[in-house]
């Protein structure tokens, strides 16, 4: 389909088989890709934690610099409270349903009592390949970030582990 406007992006909501392992029960679930603005939004309400600090060293200029302790266990578990946030928050975006509650603490609430486990994780997954998030996409971005932009031997490979161009070019 050739794109005329960006209305023609809009695509709606979608409908989506998925199968319950437990059992092999499929349900159709009506799912939309979010818009960046969404996203933003979302980002802004799910704080992230930071992890502790566990000391000191230096840098190459002898300047003191933290060394984070990301192992610590109260960050790890603030860490996955965030981030299964971040889940319920994008599938209240996504989701195309009616979910009980009048303000959206009420309805993650709802989604915690009553949304199973396997359909959490299955959605997440569904909802992050719908808006375009692909692994390698994440590892491309974790590749980029551990590189040093100055240093001229860190290179960033010229696709994205899956053939395509990251310039879009190829």
């Amino acid at each position: 389909m050739k794109v005329n406007s960006l209305d023609d992006l809009d695509t709606g909501a979608e409908d989506y088989t998925l199968l319950n392992p437990e059992n092999g029960k499929e349900f159709v679930f009506s799912l939309r890709p979010v818009k960046h603005d969404e996203m933003a939004e979302i980002r802004k309400r799910v704080k992230f934690p930071s992890p502790p600090v566990s000391g000191y060293e230096k840098d190459q200029f002898g300047r003191p610099r933290p060394i984070y302790d990301e192992q610590n266990v109260e960050y790890r578990y603030q860490h996955e409270l965030a981030n299964n946030r971040l889940v319920y928050e994008w599938l209240l975006a996504c989701w195309d349903i009616e979910i009980s509650g009048d303000t959206q603490e009420q309805k993650i609430e709802t989604l915690r009592k009553k949304l199973p486990m396997w359909a959490m994780l299955i959605l997440s997954d569904k909802i992050s390949e719908i808006n375009g998030i692909r692994k390698s996409d994440v590892t491309l971005k974790k590749e980029m970030l551990s590189k040093d932009p100055f240093d001229s031997s860190s290179t960033v490979p010229a696709n994205n582990g899956d053939g395509h161009s990251v310039s879009g070019t190829g």
